[in-house]
């Protein structure tokens, strides 16, 4: 996992809390990471589509499908960015953001997933790009 990614958890979910200390904005915007390797016992094509679930404040739930990569062997390193509505960002205290990805086809085990939080003062922008790494 990259260091730039300061929130982390071990498996396929992660909640950012608003106690933490993270920075929330109306304009945040998000890097995500995830670490995966193939599950090995399914043979055949192993197709990785992984679907994002971005839970909000009203308990919205927005979904992403932001990484496609075909035949991974070995362990995989998918990053994307992503926008999240201002209306569900909260800037009181207490307010959680949760992260849950998952396979399509359930041919893969999460191993960690990481998030950074971009805001426009930082000077980031998202673009919508994938960045998938071996």
């Amino acid at each position: 996992m990259p260091a730039e990614f300061n929130q982390r958890a071990r498996g396929n979910s992660l909640t950012i809390q608003r106690g933490d200390g993270s920075t929330f904005s109306p304009f945040s915007r998000f890097k995500v990471c995830v670490t995966v390797l193939p599950n090995q016992r399914k043979r055949g094509y192993r197709y990785l589509g992984l679907w994002g679930r971005i839970t909000g404040k009203s308990g919205s739930t927005y979904y992403k499908n932001p990484c496609v990569s075909p035949r991974i062997q070995m362990e995989h390193l998918c990053i994307f960015h992503c926008d999240f509505p201002e209306e569900e960002i909260s800037l009181g205290a207490g307010s959680d953001i949760l992260f849950e990805l998952k396979s399509r086809l359930n041919n893969c085990k999460f191993v960690e997933c990481g998030v950074r939080i971009l805001t426009t003062e930082s000077g980031r922008s998202c673009d919508g790009s994938n960045d998938s790494r071996v």
